[in-house]
């Protein structure tokens, strides 16, 4: 993967864990920008670093203006990921959460406290990093 950082900082532990489970979720076949702590969205098409941003302050800005309404999911590493409209994502560890590995839904406290990262990221609207398949490895 290649990873550009947008933001003139260091990534937080909640945005690389985000890069880290995005990029294992997504097969490191997709493009993603890192919007927050354990929060991403996912790009749907292929576009110049630029758009990408554009796409982005797009999908939090309606996001925000839009019944929050998600989907929760335990995902194969028992982390719980959570699916927003707008192609906006979040992953709470799972282990850290208390989720049990007999878990087969997502407590709605776990699923709602993924969501409100999603939230919280259309809120802040920064694009942190950028993810793209690294091409050199086809």
């Amino acid at each position: 993967m290649k990873i550009t950082i947008i933001a003139n900082r260091e990534l937080t532990a909640g945005e690389q864990f985000a890069i880290d489970k995005f990029s294992y979720y997504f097969n490191n076949q997709k493009t993603f920008a890192v919007v927050g702590d354990n929060t991403v969205i996912a790009i749907t098409k292929q576009a110049a670093h630029d758009e990408i941003i554009e796409i982005c302050r797009q999908s939090m800005q309606s996001l925000l203006n839009t019944h929050p309404d998600f989907s929760s999911y335990i995902m194969d590493d028992g982390n719980v990921m959570v699916g927003m409209l707008y192609d906006v994502l979040s992953v709470i560890d799972g282990q850290k959460a208390g989720l049990l590995p007999t878990d087969k839904k997502v407590p709605v406290n776990i699923a709602l406290a993924a969501r409100s990262h999603c939230l919280m990221a259309a809120k802040n609207c920064s694009v942190v990093a950028i993810i793209e398949p690294d091409k050199s490895t086809d």
